[in-house]
């Protein structure tokens, strides 16, 4: 794929939702929250968006709605959201950005390397197309610079999910494992991982399998692209109609004849929510194989790093990929 090819589909496949991380989502949050008027069939995706940026005003917020919802299934997703909340605010705090950190976490594509004094490790982590890793892409940052690692965080919020590559990084998602490894000699690392979560999680694992890449963390991760998934709203086809104009059918495939002849000794493992139908049935088509952990959550769905945020074990999961 050149330049052309790709600039072409990415300006094609361009969207924008209040959910899709920006500084203009930031400021509709915002407004939304000084107007204190929120619908109430709304109420818990408001409360989401809210948690994703890890805003200030999530605890209260999902408190009021709790009282609302009473003893049900979301008000159970009320009270994870707070435990969520709570672990998170250890490691990242919102209301501290500076105008230019918002600017530089909240662009919505391209790559960004954040440097650890003395780190030989890189983690590279795949935004989805809506720029978040649930949380925002500060706040899993944050979090991340704990461990002993550098990171490099790409992003591509277009329906093409990293497939077309990443702009001023990649042309193509094949040309991704090279760049990482390019940059990874210039600056000095020895070895990187990867991890991704959701949209972006099908070309993090591609990448994985044809690069030098150390290890895969995925998140409610897409092992076949070859058959029709998710499939179950006009919107939804729609999208994947327009994709498919613009990807070659060798850029969506099965991955499990990879995973087949990988190499058993580096780590991999996908996390998924026994709720999530599609989740269930992309993990289990490569559970049998010997080259990646497939690890089940009960009493989620689709948003897996939610519920490891609640329990504490979201960082943790990190730390055991890098450490092998």
């Amino acid at each position: 794929m050149d330049k052309k090819q790709a600039e072409e589909g990415w300006a094609a496949l361009s969207f924008q939702t209040d959910a899709q991380h920006d500084l203009a989502s930031l400021a509709t949050v915002e407004r939304i929250l000084r107007m204190n008027v929120v619908d109430a069939e709304d109420a818990i995706n408001f409360g989401q968006r809210l948690l994703t940026h890890v805003h200030p005003a999530t605890y209260v917020y999902m408190e009021e709605l709790k009282l609302k919802l009473g003893d049900s299934d979301k008000g159970g997703f009320c009270t994870m959201a707070q435990y969520a909340f709570a672990n998170m605010r250890h490691h990242f705090k919102f209301e501290e950005l500076t105008d230019n950190q918002r600017r530089t976490f909240y662009a919505k594509d391209g790559p960004l390397l954040l440097h650890k004094a003395g780190a030989k490790k890189l983690l590279v982590v795949f935004a989805t197309m809506y720029n978040t890793f649930f949380f925002s892409n500060a706040a899993i940052c944050s979090m991340l610079s704990r461990l002993d690692c550098s990171i490099l965080l790409l992003r591509d919020s277009t329906l093409a999910q990293h497939l077309l590559g990443v702009k001023d990084f990649a042309f193509g998602v094949d040309q991704i494992g090279p760049a990482i490894t390019t940059l990874a000699a210039k600056e000095g690392f020895d070895e990187f991982y990867i991890a991704a979560y959701s949209s972006s999680t099908y070309a993090a694992l591609r990448v994985a399998l044809t690069s030098e890449c150390r290890g895969f963390l995925g998140f409610s991760t897409a092992t076949d692209r070859s058959r029709q998934w998710g499939m179950n709203t006009p919107e939804a086809r729609e999208r994947s109609e327009l994709l498919n104009s613009y990807l070659d059918q060798s850029l969506t495939i099965d991955l499990k004849p990879l995973l087949s002849d990988a190499d058993p000794s580096i780590k991999r493992t996908i996390y998924y929510g026994e709720r999530a139908h599609e989740d269930v049935i992309q993990a289990e088509h490569v559970a049998d194989l010997d080259t990646i952990e497939t690890i089940c959550l009960r009493g989620i769905g689709h948003t897996t790093p939610l519920k490891l945020m609640a329990d504490r074990a979201l960082l943790p999961a990190f730390a055991k990929l890098i450490d092998g």
